[in-house]
């Protein structure tokens, strides 16, 4: 079945994608002409987009789009980037180990696979990005958790865990934080547990560790890394509220 489409955003849409590059403004006529829609029809869109932000009517009648697009622009382009930075740190975590790396987010009790970078070797665990299941005993599921559990009762990170979920599958997993103590997700390595052994493992969460305070710095200092929080940063978050 078509998803449904609903008319009257279709033709606020057709105004903003009326304008083209070098366009500081254009006029009710103009706009009429080239979305073949009735002036008093764009007059009735163009105020609900001027009331949002998304057009501002200037003094003499024309339109011109509004800062709101500015915003939504610049956050498409943070979360591009932020999946850049992330997933080239999964890749540096695959490289490193021989293993499989990945990035969840959370999505209410569940963690959702964003981001992932599979193992070269035959053996391995393939998800993919989509991929949804509870906030379970798993290391990744217990990352999530981390953060929702006192200071002194949190577990030195990362986490480990061997056969939680299946039998034969082992990981380390920790969450990457936000300056505010949200958890923006969790980063992880798995792999079978007759090669990815506890030696192995623990190797691999040194550079696990390693690779999240490269994404906390990356990512534009947006994100801490639990637990290694500096004197410097505990005195800027006192000066000043998180944005």
């Amino acid at each position: 079945m078509p998803a449904q489409r609903v008319a009257a955003v279709e033709r606020a849409l057709g105004i903003l994608l009326a304008f083209r590059q070098g366009e500081a403004s254009l006029t009710l006529a103009e706009l009429s002409r080239r979305t073949g829609r009735y002036k008093s029809t764009i007059l009735r869109l163009a105020a609900t987009l001027e009331a949002q932000g998304f057009m501002v009517r200037t003094a003499d009648g024309s339109f011109r789009l509004g800062p709101a697009l500015l915003r939504l622009g610049l956050l498409y382009q943070e979360s591009i980037q932020a999946q850049d930075i992330i997933f080239q740190g999964l890749v540096e975590l695959m490289r490193a180990t021989g293993e499989s790396a990945r990035f969840y987010i959370r999505e209410g009790d569940r963690r959702v696979l964003l981001l992932g970078v599979d193992s070269p070797q035959p053996l391995r665990e393939h998800v993919l990005p989509g991929y949804s299941a509870p906030l379970d005993a798993t290391s990744t599921g217990q990352a999530f958790r981390w953060v929702e559990r006192p200071a002194p009762e949190r577990p030195r990170l990362p986490i480990h865990t061997s056969g939680i979920k299946d039998p034969l599958t082992s990981s380390c997993a920790a969450p990457l934080v936000a300056a505010d103590g949200v958890c923006l997700g969790v980063v992880s390595i798995s792999g079978p547990t007759a090669r990815f052994t506890w030696p192995k493992r623990r190797a691999a969460g040194k550079k696990l560790m390693e690779v999240v305070a490269g994404l906390a710095t990356q990512l534009r200092g947006q994100a801490a890394v639990p637990g290694r929080t500096s004197r410097a940063a505990a005195k800027r978050r006192i000066r000043r509220r998180p944005a």
